[in-house]
């Protein structure tokens, strides 16, 4: 399977009216563009199942904001 993925990833790709729009150059690119924005992202996000990354207080685990200190609850 990998291998047949290897020969459509490096074919001659020429868009058709008989293609699927899923199946054209464009949106192949910008699926592997959405891709790519992802795994950045998950690469900033703190990994909530690591324990040993997280900071003693609350943490926003996607922007990594940390709440502050209050000594007084409402």
């Amino acid at each position: 399977m990998e291998e047949d993925l290897r020969k459509m990833s490096s074919a001659n790709l020429v868009d058709t009216d008989e293609q699927h729009k899923r199946e054209k150059r464009a949106m192949i690119n910008a699926d592997a563009n959405d891709k790519a924005s992802i795994l950045r992202k998950l690469t900033e996000c703190i990994d909530p199942l690591d324990q040993s990354k997280h900071p003693p207080s609350l943490v926003n685990i996607v922007t990594g904001t940390i709440a502050p200190n209050k000594s007084s609850t409402v």
